[in-house]
């Protein structure tokens, strides 16, 4: 090592090895194994179904950014359902989550039929408000999305 260089044995304390160019050919690897590693993480299957399946209901489309509700999404693993304005029990999908009186059904409960489980609790703005609310939502979203 010239003096220049000297002081490099401070700063690297690892092995150093020196691979000749007609190694380093052989060992190079092609675009394709990269593109597949890197495409190789991705969600687990069972968080893709749930998300897949859940529908998220709000009479105002633009609560859907609301932070509120996306910190309740991301406790559940729920980071992209579909949101809609309507419910629509024939859409294809398996769970809902209703934010304001879309239904004469009781609010804050689990309901189940057909394959379908829904949970209806009030508007975004006013769950938004009030720590009850959000409990009550959150011990049967638990219940529903978290065993």
């Amino acid at each position: 090592m010239g003096s220049e260089e000297a002081f490099l044995k401070y700063f690297i304390t690892e092995n150093i090895y020196v691979i000749e160019a007609e190694q380093a050919k052989e060992k190079q690897l092609d675009h394709s194994s990269v593109e597949e590693a890197k495409t190789a993480y991705h969600e687990p299957e069972k968080l893709k179904s749930i998300t897949a399946e859940t529908c998220v209901v709000l009479k105002n489309m633009e609560h859907c950014h609301d932070e509120t509700l996306q910190k309740i999404l991301t406790a559940i693993k729920i980071p992209t359902p579909d949101y809609v304005d309507h419910l629509d029990l024939q859409s294809g999908h398996k769970n809902y989550l209703i934010f304001g009186d879309f239904s004469d059904k009781a609010k804050y409960v689990i309901h189940e039929s057909d394959g379908i489980r829904l949970v209806i609790s009030d508007d975004i703005m006013k769950l938004k408000n009030d720590e009850t609310f959000k409990r009550k939502l959150w011990n049967h979203l638990k219940e529903m999305f978290l065993k």
